[in-house]
Order: structure tokens, then sequence, then C-alpha cells
């Protein structure tokens, strides 16, 4: 008598895109997971930054923990809507920080994220995240969508 034969089940591995390598524009490094970008670390030396709202095709959802820590030169910092959190200790020893635009899409400012920032100004929209966690931690909040003279 023949013994019978079980044949293997062929399972196929889901294809996954592999993940794009970081990206360095203009002194911000972007890193890719999933269908998102975030902002993990800082390098540059302007007064003024603008936080891409989109990097290759992938939208900006995150600022990392400690990504502009010790940036003794930012003074003005621009995040786009779209962004939905901000991590801990992003902006720490950020000494000359003056102005931060903080979309109506952030959800979620990690601690310490703006420690030793002496005194600055939010600017957002009436009723967000931004203007709560302004009045929380007693930090000058303006409405508006851009820098305020």
């Amino acid at each position: 008598t023949e013994e019978p034969t079980t044949e293997e089940p062929t399972t196929e591995e889901p294809t996954t895109e592999p993940v794009p390598d970081p990206v360095v524009q203009d002194g911000i490094t972007y890193r890719f997971d999933g269908d998102s970008a975030r902002v993990s670390d800082y390098a540059g030396s302007a007064s003024e930054v603008y936080i891409a709202s989109e990097i290759n095709g992938y939208p900006v959802r995150y600022v990392d923990a400690e990504a502009f820590s010790a940036c003794y030169d930012l003074q003005n910092l621009y995040i786009p809507e779209g962004v939905v959190e901000i991590g801990e200790n992003a902006f720490y020893d950020c000494t000359s920080l003056n102005q931060i635009v903080i979309p109506s899409t952030v959800t979620e400012i990690g601690q310490g994220a703006f420690d030793y920032c002496p005194a600055f100004t939010i600017v957002g929209q009436e009723g967000t995240y931004a203007q709560q966690f302004a009045g929380l931690y007693n930090v000058n909040f303006v409405v508006g969508s851009d820098f305020t003279e």
C-alpha cells in the first residue's frame, strides 16, 4: 500500500514596499514609515524654518522627540496642516524660539516639548489643541495661521 502524500500548502508572502531612505531638505531629516513621513532631526542653523507638508509624496504627520532640541538659532517655526503629533522634548532648550505656528490637526504634544524655551508665542486656530496647550502651560497664544509681527 502506498502512503497518501500531503502537499504543503503554498503561502505567498505579502509584498511590502521598501521603506524609502531618509531625505534631508533644508537641514530637516524626514524619515518614512508606512504611508507617512516624520521629522526626525534638524541640523540647520536658520532662524526661520518651514516643515514641508509632504515629502516625496508622503504626508508629514509627526515631529519626533527631540527633533529640534537645542537648536539655539531657531526663532520661528511653521508646522503645516496634517501634522498630528509633536514628540517629547521636540523643542527642548530652543532658547531663541519666538513663534511657532501649530496647525489645527495637532492633537498631541509630548511631555517637555517646550521645556527651557523662554517666552514664545504659539500661533494657531481658536478652539484647537494648540490653544488648550497654551492655556494649560501659560504660553502666549495668538489666533492666526502665519507668523505675526
